[in-house]
């Protein structure tokens, strides 16, 4: 959109797990056209977090009214300080 939107990213480290929030505004479902891009996205970052950290790493996103949310989740052993 020309009129912008925002962005939110939220982490924490908690039992040898990292999690990241990433969640942005996003037009209403009737604006949007079907794009099939986000998920050939989503299975490459799958298959990239697989293949660094295991079958514990995750990705997960859905759409909750006007924002869509993105979370990962991936094992460490040492939270960074």
């Amino acid at each position: 959109s020309v009129d912008g939107g925002d962005i939110q990213v939220s982490g924490h480290y908690r039992q040898g797990r990292v999690e990241l929030l990433v969640s942005n505004s996003c037009p209403q479902q009737a604006e949007l056209p079907v794009h099939r891009g986000a998920s050939m996205a989503l299975n490459n970052i799958r298959a990239r977090l697989a293949a660094l950290f295991g079958p514990s790493a995750q990705v997960d996103a859905w759409q909750d009214g006007p924002r869509y949310f993105s979370r990962l989740v991936y094992p460490c052993k040492q939270p960074f300080n």
